[in-house]
């Protein structure tokens, strides 16, 4: 996975990162080592080749529908499928997410309105092709 340093740089889990406030070494491989991702002025996520971004994303909107679903972090999923949707290689895991999103009723309703007009415009998007 590739992001970015505070200062700009790029990183990757391959090439090591900076490590947050918590980063204490505890002598065991990457426990209580949180990375820390900024993104650039500009907005941008990361380099997302081969999906990996998207993985990510995915990953972690599992775990927070499964565990303690929140209408915020739902909205930032969605914020992200958008800014991610152009290059995204295989679009099926995100339009499902976001389905789930859009169906679940512990998220707030303009939670789950963001999330159908995205499948909207997704939809939209596809039959311009």
């Amino acid at each position: 996975i590739t992001g970015f340093n505070s200062d700009g740089t790029t990183a990757s889990t391959e090439q090591g990162m900076e490590w947050g406030p918590r980063g204490v070494d505890t002598g065991l491989p990457n426990m209580n080592k949180v990375p820390t991702w900024t993104n650039t002025i500009d907005g941008t996520i990361g380099s997302n080749e081969g999906d990996e971004v998207l993985s990510a994303v995915n990953c972690a909107q599992k775990r927070n529908m499964a565990v303690n679903p929140t209408s915020s972090m739902a909205f930032e999923v969605l914020t992200a499928y958008e800014m991610l949707a152009p290059t995204v290689e295989n679009k099926q895991p995100m339009l499902e997410e976001i389905s789930k999103i859009a169906a679940n009723n512990r998220y707030t309703k303009s939670v789950r309105n963001r999330a159908k007009a995205l499948l909207k415009k997704f939809r939209d998007d596809s039959g311009k092709k």
